[in-house]
């Protein structure tokens, strides 16, 4: 089996699904056109962001206890160095949510860019619910 890059070589604006590996506690990068796992890196900034979950695999991880695959950051590959517009703080925990949630438990869904950063940390810039929730 051929070991995948570190940081593979992707032109700007290259269509892309990135989620943390539980193993190598890496960011693995998905082709989003293939789905299949081209890379794996520390930091990589994404622009035009959507935050896909499963939910059926959400709940798989609630009645197993065991962790997998649910949720990813996809979009636009934009590089591998932080981006320091990207101050919002973004997370997904599968025990707790069936979205991403920014930093005051508010749904996210969208976003114009993330940094998403070696220590595990997704970082976004305009990251919101959309459509807006209507009261």
């Amino acid at each position: 089996m051929e070991a995948k890059p570190l940081n593979p070589d992707l032109p700007i604006g290259h269509p892309i699904k990135v989620y943390r590996n539980l193993r190598n506690r890496l960011w693995s990068i998905m082709d989003a056109k293939t789905r299949r796992v081209i890379g794996h890196t520390n930091c990589v900034v994404v622009s035009d962001v959507t935050f896909p979950v499963n939910a059926k695999g959400v709940e798989k991880i609630r009645e197993t206890c065991r962790k997998r695959v649910v949720a990813f950051v996809s979009g636009k590959f934009q590089g591998y160095y932080g981006d320091e517009e990207c101050q919002q703080a973004i997370r997904f925990n599968p025990y707790e949510n069936f979205t991403f949630v920014d930093s005051h438990g508010f749904p996210v869904k969208i976003a114009d860019k993330v940094n998403l950063t070696a220590s595990g940390w997704v970082w976004g810039k305009n990251a919101r619910v959309w459509p807006p929730y209507k009261a």
